[in-house]
């Protein structure tokens, strides 16, 4: 046809007796025109083969009805199209300004191209009822709400699904092998909501829209990222929902990106079992945090705040959280088992409340911990360099019922009351060779031989006492100091068959420290600042 032919209405029926095929030529040098409605009958076949088609009217395809289209084809449909048979794409641009519905027949497949409904927001939602076939491409619903019903069949592996209003999926019906789903600028009124329902899940998620998205509609949800979610733009919403991701968390936005709400519940549960680690990036605030991989290191490379808790080890002992960004603010540290690590970055982590068992570890940075759950020190703790700063509150213990490794850095424990027992009802350890162990308020009393001591080198400070009980017969440093400083007047004592690597006392005068029991110094008793008085007791130096 020339550039000003068009048809008016065009209605492809071949007889069932002849070929059902009808094409555009190929040689086809102007668009077809239908100015009117286009009706593809059931079984026949109407191919575009990289041409061109506008369509003024309606589109109905029927039943069992095929049009496919290739690279190069543009088909642009000004009203309603139904997808009562199949469309095909693989390639070009298909562009839906009326209303696109697919019923349960209806079957699209896209291996390339674009399709695009780009129809005005109005109600009812956009049904997809039918068949996606995707292993590419883009598919888009521009500015309606769209409804996947229980019919739905997605044979989703991969391309891109945008929506740019509200998404509701039927229970059991999405379960994407691949592809992303991206959530565009929204233009209506109000806030747009992502409702994937129950045993639904997407691969990957992409916010790149003008406004944030609520993650349920009314009520709590589940919402499952089997891969990655990437904020870019606008961001989500979760009041009360809860949100499994299987791999990164990236949020471009900031704090506005991600509204936790005050009873969300975002579990990182590693569903990608590869070697790379799960890295939680962006200035991000969370209600409650919850570690479940245990396949991968879960990484905080961004600003993180925690408002309620994050359970470290939600997964089991072998769920790793390794920190790289900061600052790292946590209401309640739930590390009952499990891994958490401060890298050589320095990260600066404070936590409210810590509830121990697991194991943490500090190369550089300061971990401070503001109150402890337990009524002692459990667990494990390993510092290279930097700060661990353990508060608690004055009418608790500070009990030494942990396993310590101190190679560097300044280890403190503020707080607390009576005397710290090493250990009490328990069994703990110090591996020392550098560093300061600080207790600032509460004294040392070692208590059971259920406690190993390996101290080569370093300081171990105190405030208070240095005790033993009797029969006692763990610590033998072989090397490294104990320090006894502040303003009060203390006691320090020794059980036979143990000593004083290096002693050294530091109060400020006039309090003293005085010997209760004989004592042996292996190698240097310094008096630096204070009186020391033997009273009586034998001290032996340089044994």
């Amino acid at each position: 046809q020339d550039a000003s032919s068009t048809f008016g209405n065009l209605d492809i029926s071949k007889p069932l007796t002849s070929s059902y095929n009808t094409y555009i030529h190929a040689n086809s040098t102007y668009p077809m025109i239908v100015s009117g409605d286009l009706y593809l009958r059931a079984s026949n076949q109407f191919h575009l083969q990289g041409e061109d088609l506008t369509v003024m009217g309606a589109l109905v395809n029927e039943t069992t009805s095929v049009m496919d289209m290739a690279t190069g084809s543009d088909f642009i449909n000004t009203l309603d199209y139904t997808l009562n048979g199949s469309l095909t794409m693989s390639g070009g641009n298909a562009t839906i300004h009326g209303r696109f519905t697919e019923s349960s027949t209806g079957v699209l497949t896209i291996t390339d191209g674009v399709f695009t409904n780009d129809k005005a927001l109005e109600l009812p939602a956009t049904d997809l009822s039918g068949t996606l076939n995707m292993s590419n491409g883009i598919f888009e619903i521009s500015h309606m709400s769209t409804e996947i019903k229980s019919t739905f069949v997605d044979n989703i592996a991969g391309g891109t699904m945008r929506f740019g209003s509200t998404l509701l999926a039927a229970d059991n019906c999405f379960q994407p092998a691949g592809g992303t789903v991206d959530l565009i600028n929204f233009s209506g009124t109000g806030y747009p909501y992502l409702q994937i329902g129950t045993v639904n899940w997407l691969q990957n998620l992409t916010v790149n829209s003008n406004i944030q998205w609520y993650i349920s509609g009314s009520g709590s949800t589940q919402l499952t990222i089997k891969k990655d979610l990437i904020i870019n733009s606008g961001g989500l919403i979760g009041t009360d929902d809860v949100l499994y991701i299987g791999d990164d968390w990236t949020n471009n936005v900031g704090t506005s990106g991600f509204n936790c709400g005050t009873a969300s519940t975002v579990y990182l549960n590693g569903a990608v079992a590869t070697p790379e680690r799960q890295v939680i990036s962006g200035n991000t605030t969370f209600y409650n945090l919850s570690n479940l991989n245990t396949s991968a290191v879960v990484e905080f490379a961004g600003p993180i705040t925690v408002n309620n808790n994050y359970y470290g080890g939600g997964g089991g002992a072998a769920c790793e959280t390794f920190i790289t960004g900061t600052p790292i603010s946590i209401q309640t540290l739930n590390l009952t088992t499990g891994n958490f690590a401060l890298s050589t970055s320095a990260p600066v982590v404070s936590v409210i409340s810590f509830s121990q068992g697991g194991t943490v570890q500090v190369t550089n940075g300061s971990y401070t911990v503001n109150d402890l759950v337990e009524n002692y020190i459990g667990g494990a703790y390993t510092i290279y360099n930097g700060q661990i700063n353990l508060t608690q509150d004055a009418s608790s213990l500070v009990d030494l019922n942990a396993n310590l490794y101190i190679h560097g850095g300044a280890f403190n424990v503020l707080g607390g009351t009576d005397l710290s027992y090493w250990p009490y009802m328990a069994s703990g350890s110090l591996t020392m060779d550098a560093g300061v162990l600080d207790f600032q308020t509460v004294g040392i009393h070692l208590y059971s031989d259920s406690f190993t001591e390996n101290v080569t080198g370093g300081m171990i400070r105190t405030a208070g006492y240095f005790t033993s009980g009797s029969g006692i017969t763990f610590f033998t440093p072989g090397g490294g100091a104990v320090e006894l400083y502040g303003d009060d007047y203390v006691q320090v004592n020794m059980a036979a068959g143990c000593w004083f690597h290096d002693l050294y006392a530091a109060k400020t005068a006039p309090a003293t420290v005085e010997p209760s029991s004989s004592l042996t110094v292996k190698g240097e008793l310094k008096v630096k600042s204070s009186e020391f008085n033997t009273n009586g007791y034998q001290v032996t130096v340089g044994e």
